[in-house]
């Protein structure tokens, strides 16, 4: 792997939504490209399984141990996210990757360093591990995942624009 995320031995740990969100435009390869391993908490790969979906060899499903204690902000945070950010702090993960803007905020309030599906398409782009960001950041808008604000997105892609 090619590691870009840093020199933890600890593998990211990706969240359901954003496999479903990668998966939706096809750049799933993106996590393996970027970080130095990646894994999923096993009722994640659960429920992927469920609705069909067959997780690459590198991608490691991991059961979180018992007892892993959440930060406060955290404890109403339910179901497969749970399980993400409760692996995400027994490993010690050096990206979490989740979706959504109020729970983005919340687990980066607690210290655990997050990031959305937008956010590694941007990455990906500045590392020129993808050509252009606008084309998947407008076919994961047109499949309905969570965006930032208009005024911000527009700006993020003038951004892009200016760096091409």
């Amino acid at each position: 792997m090619t590691g870009e995320a840093g020199h933890s031995a600890a593998p990211a740990v990706v969240s359901e939504s954003t496999w479903r969100a990668l998966a939706s435009i096809r750049h799933e390869h993106l996590l393996h490209e970027m970080f130095d391993g990646v894994a999923i908490a096993a009722s994640t790969g659960a429920a992927l399984g469920r609705s069909g979906v067959d997780l690459p060899d590198w991608v490691e499903a991991l059961e979180p141990p018992p007892g892993v204690e959440m930060p406060a902000r955290l404890v109403h945070v339910s179901g497969t996210d749970r399980d993400t950010i409760a692996l995400a702090i027994a490993l010690g993960a050096p990206m979490t990757l989740l979706e959504g803007k109020a729970i983005l905020e919340r687990v980066k309030l607690s210290f655990i360093k997050a990031m959305s599906t937008v956010a590694l398409i941007v990455q990906a782009y500045q590392k020129g591990r993808v050509r252009a960001a606008r084309p998947l950041l407008t076919a994961l808008e047109r499949k309905g995942h969570e965006m930032p604000p208009p005024e911000q997105l527009a700006a993020l892609l003038k951004a892009l624009d200016d760096l091409a």
